[in-house]
């Protein structure tokens, strides 16, 4: 079907049964909880570098590295799952009222329960009623209780897909992440409680990539995607959950709704688009983007050679300043439309108007007279 979408074109987007990889992603991570019963947890992984926002609740080196950077806990509106693992929405936008909880290293003083501690076994589903996951998850346990210094103790981490561990009786709150997808549940450990404990993440997968209005694929690295919540904050501000997602690779996230941003180029060729993650399905989001390709030269006469140490600028016709270049041959990709560019070298001033159409890869000469 085709969906909302802003400057530039169109985003078709497709959902279709599919078993998601369970290779794990290689990024940072984030995770999220709130004390007192009220836990939300973010911790992710995926291709490619991700700057955490102030907000991150976890941050990870790389899918090999087992640190755990810090916990970010807010006052929010949503409850980590201690209802059997049904629950598995993504978590609201985090505000700046925040406590920072750190970490200590696994392993050392105070790093967990002796191994003599009651036994827990762990796994996850994808879906209600589906197949355990095998592959590709991360779990993280914490103490319930805040240290005298108001922060939560990472205990440790595991990244078996169906763990046993061996806690001391009392509370912890749980993580299981599993790409973006996570959920948090507060366990309760005692001698006479259940032993086994079954995560339903509720997740999907969605993969994004994008086309020119002809339906020729554009090249992945010259196109960049930033994945959003749905929900907005008091400023009207998404939260960021992916940034420079992977073009054509399954990003695994909580069943809900995203917000897409695909840029194309170093411009204003940005595609936006509402999607749909369904558990269990990947979704196929398909951008189209109507931009095109422009070369400039500034040259003494048509079809001369261009002229070096050229400061550019592309304007939109009321005056907008678009992007801005140096050189003598500049490249840029923008939005189809109509332009004005000036050319600046050795303090003189020369314009040109003109305009692409989608698609195009053409050159705009601009006379230095």
């Amino acid at each position: 079907m085709t969906i909302g979408a802003t400057t530039g074109g169109l985003a078709d987007v497709h959902a279709k049964p599919a078993v998601l990889p369970t290779a794990p992603c290689r990024a940072p991570a984030l995770l999220a909880a709130r004390a007192l019963g009220w836990v939300l947890a973010w911790i992710a992984y995926s291709l490619g570098p991700l700057v955490p926002s102030q907000a991150s609740l976890a941050q990870t080196a790389s899918a090999q590295s087992d640190w755990l950077g810090t916990i970010v806990e807010r006052d929010g509106s949503r409850k980590a799952s201690n209802d059997g693992g049904k629950s598995g929405a993504a978590p609201a936008p985090f505000s700046a009222g925040t406590t920072t909880i750190t970490r200590e290293p696994q392993g050392g003083a105070g790093a967990g329960p002796a191994a003599g501690g009651i036994p827990l076994r762990l796994s996850a589903l994808l879906t209600e009623g589906g197949q355990a996951i095998a592959d590709g998850l991360v779990w993280y346990v914490f103490a319930a209780e805040r240290e005298r210094n108001g922060k939560y103790r990472h205990l440790r981490t595991e990244r078996r897909p169906a763990p046993t561990l061996r806690l001391a009786p009392g509370a912890y709150f749980i993580t299981v992440t599993y790409g973006r997808a996570f959920l948090t549940r507060r366990i309760e450990v005692a001698a006479d409680k259940p032993r086994d404990f079954v995560f339903v993440l509720n997740a999907g997968g969605l993969r994004v990539r994008a086309i020119w209005p002809d339906g020729r694929p554009l090249p992945d690295k010259t196109v960049r995607y930033d994945i959003y919540s749905d929900e907005r904050d008091q400023l009207g501000n998404r939260q960021k959950i992916l940034g420079d997602a992977p073009a054509g690779v399954v990003v695994r996230l909580n069943a809900g709704i995203y917000h897409i941003v695909s840029t194309y180029g170093d411009a204003n060729a940005t595609v936006e688009a509402d999607v749909t993650v369904e558990a269990g399905r990947i979704t196929e989001a398909i951008i189209n983007h109507r931009a095109a390709r422009v070369t400039f030269k500034l040259v003494e006469q048509p079809g001369g050679e261009a002229l070096a140490d050229t400061h550019w600028k592309i304007l939109r016709p009321n005056g907008t300043l678009v992007t801005e270049s140096i050189g003598a041959i500049p490249t840029h990709v923008l939005a189809a439309g109509r332009y004005r560019v000036l050319a600046l070298r050795h303090g003189r001033q020369f314009a040109r108007e003109f305009s692409l159409a989608p698609g195009a890869i053409t050159q705009v000469e601009v006379l230095s007279r």
